[in-house]
C-alpha cells in the first residue's frame, strides 16, 4: 500500500468534512435568522385581502385600514340591528364568535335581553345603512342610518339611528369591544368620552375622524 496516496486521501477526507461542516452550519445559521425574523415581524406585517369587485383592506398587529373598518362596522350593525324572531338566534350566535372573550357576557346578556323582547312583541327591525365615519387609530367606527321597526307586519317606527362599533386586534383578527347606540354622531367626542383616561384634557377637536362615507346598503 502506497502510505502516502493513503495519507493524502484521509486529509482529502478530513477537508472535506470540514467544509461540509462549514456548509451545514452555514444553513443552519440562515434557518435561524429566518426564524428570529419571523418571530420578531409576526403581527406587524400588514394583510392584504380584495374582493373581486371591490377595494382590498388590510389588518396589522394594534390597527387596520378604513376599508376593514367600514366592512366589520357596517357586518356588526347589521347583525344587531336587523332581525327578525326566526333568524335572531343565528345573528347572536355569529355575532358572539366575533367578540373579545372578556366582553362576552356582557354582550350576551344585551343581546339576550333584546331577542326575548323581539319574540315577545313579534317584533321585526331593519337597519340600512346611510353614512359611515371610521378612526383607524382607535379601530372605531361611526355608523348611522334609519332603523325600521315592525309589529306584526306593521311598520310603527322608522328613525335615524347612530351605532357605534368598535375592536381590538389580536393575532391578526378583529374582537369586538363595543356595539351600542349613541345619541349624537360626533365620533370624536364619542373617542374622548371613551379614552377619557386616556386623552386626559385632550379637546374632542384634536381626535381628529378617520373618514367619513356616505354608503347605501343594497
Amino acid at each position: 500500500m502506497d502510505s502516502a496516496n493513503y495519507n493524502d486521501n484521509i486529509d482529502d477526507l478530513r477537508a472535506r468534512g470540514r467544509r461540509d461542516q462549514f456548509i451545514h452550519m452555514g444553513f443552519i445559521g440562515i434557518v435561524i435568522c429566518m426564524l428570529y425574523l419571523l418571530v420578531t415581524t409576526w403581527g406587524n406585517s400588514q394583510t392584504f385581502i380584495s374582493a373581486p369587485d371591490e377595494k382590498g383592506y388590510w389588518i396589522a398587529r394594534n390597527t387596520a385600514s378604513q376599508e376593514y373598518l367600514e366592512r366589520m362596522g357596517k357586518w356588526v350593525a347589521f347583525m344587531e340591528l336587523t332581525m327578525s324572531p326566526a333568524g335572531a338566534d343565528a345573528n347572536e350566535e355569529e355575532l358572539l364568535k366575533l367578540v373579545h372573550p372578556k366582553y362576552y357576557g356582557k354582550f350576551k346578556e344585551k343581546m339576550d335581553l333584546s331577542i326575548a323582547k323581539l319574540k315577545r312583541d313579534n317584533a321585526a327591525t331593519i337597519f340600512s345603512v346611510q353614512q359611515i365615519q371610521t378612526q383607524p387609530k382607535f379601530l372605531a367606527a361611526l355608523i348611522r342610518g334609519r332603523l325600521v321597526t315592525y309589529i306584526n307586519s306593521t311598520k310603527v317606527n322608522d328613525e335615524d339611528t347612530i351605532f357605534f362599533v368598535q375592536f381590538e386586534m389580536s393575532g391578526g383578527k378583529a374582537q369586538l369591544v363595543e356595539a351600542h347606540e349613541v345619541p349624537h354622531a360626533d365620533l370624536a367626542q364619542i373617542l374622548k368620552e371613551n379614552f377619557r383616561e386616556k386623552l386626559g384634557d385632550t379637546p374632542a377637536s384634536a381626535v381628529k375622524d378617520g373618514d367619513n362615507r356616505n354608503s347605501a346598503r343594497k
